[in-house]
């Protein structure tokens, strides 16, 4: 693989990782501003779909009546799908010669799943799903901020 492809790539696949790093501790932060101790370090061995469907009953337990708890459950949501499909097979597999190169006389590069060769990616179909993570962190994290401000608000309100 040349360089600049390869370089393209790498890029592309470390910001989406690095983006959803960022998803993995407002999810943690999830467990420790509304949970428990005992909440949180269950979470910490859990797998993320378990963790992220945890911290959503929390979240439907500390504000369920709340207009940001849909928005913050469909945004999870989201994120898991993502998680499921694309962090986990841009993460565990190579970027290689696409198997539509083989017929053609292109060279195509794709990310194919080991354990399941239908399961594929290009790269136009990873910006997407990139831009679409960014897109949900961004839904979460004004959920959560607004979560937070209300908490405060209403503990200094009380005091």
């Amino acid at each position: 693989m040349e360089e600049d492809i390869y370089s393209k790539w790498s890029y592309l696949i470390g910001n989406f990782i690095l983006e959803f790093a960022h998803v993995e501790v407002e999810i943690f932060g999830i467990f420790e501003d509304f949970g428990s101790k005992e909440e949180l370090e269950n979470a910490r061995s859990a797998p993320f779909k378990v963790r992220a469907n945890k911290a959503m009953s929390l979240i439907d337990r500390e504000f369920p009546k709340e207009k940001y708890f849909k928005p913050a459950k469909r945004a999870i949501n989201e994120l898991i799908k993502l998680a499921d499909g694309t962090r986990n097979l841009i993460a565990h597999n190579p970027v290689e010669m696409s198997l539509e190169s083989v017929f053609t006389d292109t060279d195509k590069y794709e990310i194919r799943s080991f354990r399941s060769h239908e399961k594929a990616i290009t790269f136009e179909e990873l910006d997407c799903k990139y831009w679409e993570l960014v897109n949900w962190r961004d839904e979460l994290f004004s959920c959560t901020y607004k979560m937070r401000h209300k908490q405060t608000w209403e503990r200094n309100t009380l005091a």
